[in-house]
């Protein structure tokens, strides 16, 4: 009869190595790692991940794929991909929410100043999120010396620059990987 080592009996074998991590060991950071990894917090996994040694590595990748199931299929929901025309709706709703506005006034040609304020604010906001003129003024229907105009009133004014930035932050943007375009 020819027996086969589990993941649990290799790991009891190295408990009895000095110096290895056991399973009472890695415990801790098994259950930390399984939370950050959750939570999508990228941060806490590299921490982690940083903080253990090579044998508490090894002890750690035992104890997670012992609780692997290989009878169900590995599934993963990927978030819908980031695409320009998704970045620039949730811009033009998002400022449209806070000037009072329906999103069609800030695409459209409504000329009241909540409206010319909103529409200038989402189009820095999209340039902050790395949109070309020309991108962002086909968007609104509009020519790219009218965006760039909007970027130089956005500016101008720190109202409208930090709703512009909370919109892009809202819309992805990285301050650290995307240069400022306002």
């Amino acid at each position: 009869m020819t027996t086969v080592a589990t993941p649990i009996d290799t790991l009891q074998h190295r408990r009895s190595q000095p110096g290895d991590a056991t399973m009472e060991s890695v415990l801790p950071s098994a259950v930390a790692l399984s939370i950050a990894v959750a939570d999508f917090d990228g941060d806490a996994v590299s921490r982690i991940l940083a903080d253990l040694g090579l044998s508490e590595l090894q002890a750690l990748s035992i104890l997670l794929a012992a609780h692997v199931n290989l009878d169900r299929p590995l599934t993963i929901d990927l978030p819908d991909p980031v695409t320009p025309d998704r970045v620039v709706t949730r811009a033009v709703n998002l400022a449209a929410e806070m000037f009072c506005v329906s999103p069609g006034d800030l695409t459209g040609d409504a000329r009241q100043r909540p409206a010319l304020d909103g529409r200038a604010v989402a189009m820095a906001a999209l340039r902050l999120c790395g949109m070309s003129s020309p991108s962002v003024g086909q968007a609104f229907g509009r020519d790219h010396s009218t965006v760039l105009y909007a970027q130089s009133r956005v500016g101008e004014n720190s109202r409208l620059r930090a709703l512009s930035q909370r919109i892009a932050m809202q819309c992805g943007w990285d301050r650290e990987n995307v240069e400022e375009t306002a």
